[in-house]
């Protein structure tokens, strides 16, 4: 069979690199890099007092017991107001 009317077997193009922009350009040789990551300190903070301070209760409903506890709590909220 005969080549169809029309047809045009298909030819690579040669285009110029320089002519495109540097976001069209061929990038596989550059390594892509990593941001460092830094960790977000006022949420460590944060933690770190609210650790705290379930720490402290726990060792004050340890030592005082659940009743004297409570007491103090209520006592405690009552005193900032």
């Amino acid at each position: 069979m005969g080549e169809r009317s029309g047809s045009v077997p298909f030819t690579p193009l040669s285009v110029d690199p320089a002519a495109f922009p540097a976001y069209l350009q061929d990038m596989s040789n550059i390594a892509p890099v990593a941001a460092p990551r830094r960790a977000p300190w006022p949420l460590i903070a944060a933690a770190v007092a609210v650790g705290g301070l379930m720490a402290v209760a726990g060792a004050l409903w340890l030592h005082y017991g659940t009743a004297v506890f409570f007491e103090i709590v209520r006592a405690g909220i009552a005193a900032c107001f």
